[in-house]
């Protein structure tokens, strides 16, 4: 077993070199998940709206909130088919970058193979998590904890079922 000194030697270890590429990919990575959608999304959020009326004037709240549905669903395809198999992507090249210079184009590489088994099993990882917490909120917690591996055992076993990688997800937790 690692002790907390030698697991944060061997992060310097890795980041020494590489901390500027690492941040880079970060950034890129988190941008192609769909954070600009987050950020228009919230922009034209009906709830941070106020009906007000100057003159002969009124803001249209219904067009906002059919303009905000629009921009969420988007969204969501968008995360579910693009945002998640760059978040894999994101894994594997932390996970290559331990021992060699992964290349930039490993954020891409799950699109070629097993594109639609992550789609599937990242489906049902948001579909779990967001259903857990409607009961309340802390089995969400919960459950988002137990389930936190699954993009780093989709980057390391892309073709492994998704009920697969949920048991191991647990066992790693």
């Amino acid at each position: 077993m690692w002790t907390r000194e030698e697991l944060k030697q061997n992060a310097k270890n890795t980041l020494r070199d590489k901390y500027w590429t690492i941040l880079g990919v970060s950034v890129l990575a988190g941008i192609l998940q769909g954070s600009f959608f987050t950020i228009i999304t919230e922009l034209v959020n009906p709830t941070h709206t106020y009906l007000t009326v100057l003159g002969n004037y009124a803001i249209d709240v219904n067009g906002l909130i059919r303009l905000w549905i629009i921009i969420t669903i988007i969204s969501w395809l968008y995360s579910i088919f693009l945002g998640h198999t760059i978040l894999i992507g994101a894994c594997k090249y932390f996970i290559l970058s331990i021992k060699e210079n992964p290349s930039t184009s490993t954020l891409f590489d799950f699109f070629k193979t097993s594109y639609w088994n992550i789609v599937k099993v990242m489906f049902f990882y948001q579909i779990k998590i967001v259903l857990w917490t409607l009961c309340f909120i802390v089995p969400g917690i919960i459950k988002a904890y137990e389930y936190c591996m699954v993009p780093y055992i989709l980057a390391e076993h892309p073709e492994m079922e998704s009920a697969a990688v949920f048991e191991r997800s647990r066992m790693l937790t």
